[in-house]
């Protein structure tokens, strides 16, 4: 998690220096010793809950399972 923000920000500054997303988010990840498909994910998680992706926010996801898990443990 220390990594993910940096990271993230990092790849969304230095977008119009590359060729491509794809090529930002490999040098990103190699600097940072991770894969570019976690640095991928991690880019589009922090664009839905920024509201630039439409997609449930990590909140609302919390929210969500929490709700969820209450009504599965009480038909259990």
């Amino acid at each position: 998690m220390e990594m993910r923000e940096p990271a993230v920000k990092l790849v969304l500054e230095r977008q119009s220096t590359y060729e491509s997303q794809r090529a930002v988010i490999r040098s990103i990840a190699n600097k940072f010793g991770v894969t570019p498909e976690i640095v991928r994910k991690w880019v589009r998680r922090a664009r839905i809950d920024e509201g630039k992706r439409p997609r449930l926010t990590t909140e609302e996801r919390g929210r969500w399972r929490s709700r969820y898990s209450v009504q599965r443990g009480s038909d259990l």
